[in-house]
């Protein structure tokens, strides 16, 4: 057997034993025990961790004290596992330079005996100030960022909530999956790993997807066990990452149809190209 032949025969084998509906059954129960004991985990600390963000709200205002002061990203969402960051996004009068309040803010954290250590990353995308706390507020990460016209993290928190609403299994298959890809260490972009926003899209496209094809049967839909099944099989064993991209929602296109509201994710040795829905509904909040 050739190894093409071989692999072939081993993707048949894998594509078998996921079809037993006993483990669907027992993935779905994982799922569902994985997600509570988040949500507990976070009900336990949610005093700590809102008190924490009133702390850093405090430290901002003295700083710049007419600045507004957003929390985005998974902490916004409710998508946060107990390592995740907390996304925090200012926005300035015009009468602010953003390196200069960056910088204040940095010197005044260090002052801050809940501050273990801050630092600033001038050189990324987008400009982030990057503190870790104490042992006393679970050495949670808080990265802080200015808003700005590029800066599409308060857009992003209100599309992923209207899908969270619309398809009620895309927050168990985040948490699981973030979990998992944090295990392997793929959850961090700059590494080449896959961020939090591009895997909602990747599911919600799957979700889409199975809703077109179970019309008749929409309650399969719902079965996180056999949704986590497909998930790993279309992007493990039949998504083409080389020459194919996501649009969002429902189609799958060639790479060389690309267009301007296209962005590119390395993941790896992959690029997984998404349409970014966030332009058009940033389109429809401007109506």
């Amino acid at each position: 057997m050739n190894p093409a032949e071989r692999v072939l025969d081993e993707h048949d084998v894998v594509t078998e034993f996921w079809k037993h509906e006993a483990l669907a059954a027992a993935l779905c129960e994982e799922v569902m025990a994985f997600e509570k004991s988040v949500d507990e985990y976070f009900e336990e600390k949610k005093p700590q961790f809102d008190n924490l963000i009133k702390l850093m709200q405090g430290a901002v205002r003295e700083v710049a004290a007419d600045a507004e002061f957003y929390v985005y990203g998974s902490f916004a969402t409710g998508l946060s596992l107990p390592w995740s960051d907390i996304d925090i996004v200012i926005k300035l009068p015009q009468t602010y330079y953003s390196y200069t309040v960056l910088d204040s803010i940095e010197n005044n954290l260090k002052k801050k005996k809940w501050v273990e250590d801050v630092k600033i990353i001038k050189n990324a995308s987008i400009p982030v100030l990057k503190i870790n706390c104490t042992k006393q507020y679970h050495n949670k990460k808080i990265d802080i960022s200015i808003q700005e016209n590029k800066h599409n993290g308060l857009l992003c928190v209100e599309l992923v909530k209207d899908y969270l609403n619309m398809y009620p299994p895309v927050r168990p298959l985040v948490l699981i999956l973030k979990q998992f890809l944090y295990h392997l260490n793929l959850n961090d972009t700059y590494i080449g790993g896959l961020s939090s926003y591009a895997l909602i899209l990747m599911i919600v496209y799957l979700i889409q997807t199975k809703e077109m094809q179970n019309i008749a049967n929409p309650g399969a839909t719902q079965n996180l066990g056999s949704l986590l099944i497909s998930f790993l099989q279309t992007y493990g064993f039949e998504y083409d990452y080389y020459n194919q991209f996501l649009v969002n929602p429902r189609k799958i296109m060639k790479q060389t149809e690309a267009g301007p509201d296209m962005y590119f994710e390395n993941m790896s040795l992959m690029n997984i190209v998404h349409q970014n829905p966030v332009k058009t509904f940033e389109k429809l909040c401007l109506k």
